[in-house]
């Protein structure tokens, strides 16, 4: 569970394969929003710029990170893609606006995503992180993620 009230929380783990994603190319987990921004944030913009769930992977380095987000988004439709309005090497995509509070199961094809916005890194990654943030919009938001795991189908 991640709440962040004005501010941004996350875990990641170091990936120790880079080449996970070419064995398993799925990216299984469960979300559920236990509270949502009251209003629009406005996350196309960079002053409302956060996500209540994001689950983060790519390259991760001091300067010049290659990352996709797959966010939730109660304001935003699902399949919606934007280029960050914060970095160039990050790509945030809408994978779930489901707003009913229940637990929502993704799946998703993280390599092709990789491969259509970071065709140079060649399939590889070396993080995974959750993320929940409302540091631009300044109100608090929950999150549960669980059951997260790679597969090959």
């Amino acid at each position: 569970k991640a709440t962040a009230d004005a501010s941004a929380t996350n875990v990641g783990i170091k990936i120790e394969n880079p080449d996970l994603i070419k064995k398993y190319p799925y990216l299984n987990f469960n979300i559920q929003v236990l509270q949502d921004f009251t209003k629009d944030p406005k996350q196309k913009e960079k002053d409302g710029h956060d996500y209540v769930c994001r689950v983060l992977y790519g390259v991760g380095k001091k300067i010049g990170s290659k990352v996709i987000s797959l966010a939730h988004s109660s304001w935003l439709p699902q399949g919606f893609e934007q280029r960050s309005p914060w970095s160039k090497g990050s790509f945030d995509v809408i994978v779930s606006n489901d707003n009913s509070g229940n637990p929502i199961q993704i799946k998703v094809n993280v390599l092709k995503l990789l491969e259509k916005h970071h065709e140079s890194l060649g399939g590889k990654i070396n993080f995974l992180a959750l993320f929940t943030d409302s540091n631009n919009t300044k109100e608090k938001v929950q999150c549960i993620y669980r059951d997260i795991f790679f597969s090959d189908r």
